[in-house]
């Protein structure tokens, strides 16, 4: 799994590479390399005692022969292997004017023009990545990796299945707890099956998320520099004991008791001060090993929270953001809990204008993953308003049930809300909203169009078969 990001400042130091997005003859111009048959933008390693700059002249002459040209800094670059390393570089663009053979020994076999960009790029979750910064209006973009994750639930006889392997890039073992300020695994009854799980497919990260709906603790944990200390060196340990590549903190609600925990206003900053300690504290883990360590955090969709968050502070902090987009109904009414788009009755929620908030409120859209529900909520109605979609309904949204549940049920009717991008079934007297294939698809289509990180579940064990996972990866 792989993030390019790009932060507005990066040490001199760190910058390891310049990457050149060059254009000739008013067409893209890419290099492919002698030992390859892809294509790739001019570039390469910064050299002892240069400049990002003279490497990036030195790379553009070396891989293009160019001798006359324009050359522009876009600016600094991050990609991260999570459970592998992280490196920076420095990003071009260049016009080309006049160009002469390729030196003597180049590794470069030849230089090709194109119209249109490439399909068959060395580096596949890079550089559409990089050219994306370089040129944000180029519709010629096809080529996007986006991630999917999925939630599992720590439980006795969890259905690990090899054929789901390939849909997922992450896997986040829920929950660990936060005991006397300390996070631990102790009342774990599932966790070997997982570890064996990861360990036969190793492309998907392991994560460890930490804390749940109604997991208190935080507030507390956070409070002082003390605290916040045993909060982390527990979580360390937890992480390398077990193998976890990967961290996210579910408190979900900071600032807020509504899940029937402790919460203060200095919530806010502790918050903040908390990510911090814990990425310090993977980073030196990191230092150790080599292998970065993604940090992330689960955040509720509603606007009202987004104001209990420093959201520009996490968003440079975390590497990730699991946005919560399920949940979202109201009580006493059969309307959706996981829609896309806001629907034509007046309700509040969406997962498109959460996004809007939180990515207003200064989270990088790149960092952002929208969350699907493998689960439906239920809500009862008397009949009278067929189909049921926005009648009152005397329950409050606390049944669930499971996606495989769903469609084993014979007296359901399934059916769409095209303008909230939302699934939902019903019968003479139940209302579920869920999400389907369908709906999923939707979701993944709003995702790459609007350069999200990914989509994320909760929970796996909810789709016995696979299909949503199927959808999200965008196998359908």
């Amino acid at each position: 799994m792989i993030s390019v990001t790009f932060p507005k400042y990066v040490d001199d130091a760190q910058i390891k590479y310049a990457v050149i997005v060059a254009r000739r003859n008013g067409k893209w111009l890419f290099c492919r390399h002698s030992q390859r048959t892809t294509l790739e933008c001019p570039g390469g390693h910064r050299e002892a005692g240069e400049t990002p700059l003279e490497t990036a002249h030195r790379e553009l002459y070396e891989e293009t022969g160019a001798v006359a040209y324009e050359l522009t800094e876009v600016g600094p670059y991050q990609v991260t292997r999570f459970g592998g390393g992280s490196s920076c570089g420095m990003l071009y663009k260049a016009e080309i004017d006049a160009t002469e053979a390729l030196p003597q020994g180049s590794e470069i076999a030849e230089t090709v023009e194109l119209d249109a960009l490439p399909d068959n790029w060395t580096y596949p979750e890079i550089q559409p990545c990089l050219l994306k910064r370089t040129c944000p209006d180029c519709a010629d973009v096809r080529t996007y990796r986006h991630c999917t994750a999925a939630y599992v639930m720590d439980r006795q006889g969890v259905v690990y299945r090899d054929e789901d392997a390939c849909a997922m890039d992450q896997l986040n073992f829920s929950f660990g707890l936060v005991k006397d300020g300390k996070v631990t695994g102790s009342h774990w009854r599932s966790i070997e099956a997982y570890k064996t799980y990861v360990a036969l497919h190793p492309h998907i990260l392991p994560v460890l998320s930490v804390g749940g709906w109604g997991a208190g603790g935080f507030s507390e944990a956070a409070s002082t520099p003390e605290r916040r200390t045993r909060f982390v060196e527990s979580t360390m340990a937890l992480l390398e004991e077990h193998g976890f590549l990967g961290l996210d903190i579910d408190w979900e609600y900071p600032g807020s008791s509504v899940a029937e925990i402790a919460s203060s206003p200095d919530d806010k900053e502790n918050f903040t001060l908390l990510m911090q300690a814990l990425r310090d504290g993977l980073d030196a883990l990191a230092a150790k090993d080599g292998k970065h360590r993604l940090l992330a955090c689960a955040l509720g969709a509603s606007a009202s929270l987004v104001g209990n968050i420093e959201c520009e502070k996490i968003g440079r902090i975390a590497d990730q953001i699991n946005l919560m987009t399920y949940d979202m109904y109201r009580s006493r009414f059969c309307g959706h809990h996981t829609a896309l788009l806001p629907s034509a009755n007046a309700e509040y929620m969406s997962a498109a204008q959460a996004v809007a908030d939180y990515s207003a409120a200064g989270i990088p859209a790149e960092k952002i993953m929208l969350g699907c529900a493998m689960y439906a909520r239920v809500f009862a109605h008397d009949g009278q308003c067929m189909p049921p979609l926005f009648a009152s309904s005397p329950s409050i949204g606390n049944e669930t049930m499971p996606y495989f549940r769903i469609k084993a049920d014979p007296a359901l009717t399934f059916a769409m809300d095209d303008t909230a991008k939302a699934a939902y079934a019903y019968d003479n007297c139940r209302f579920l909203t869920f999400d389907t294939p369908s709906s999923i698809t939707c979701k993944l289509d709003y995702v790459k169009n609007n350069r999200l990180m990914g989509l994320m579940c909760w929970e796996y064990g909810e789709d016995d078969q696979g299909e949503l996972l199927r959808a999200m990866q965008g196998d359908v």
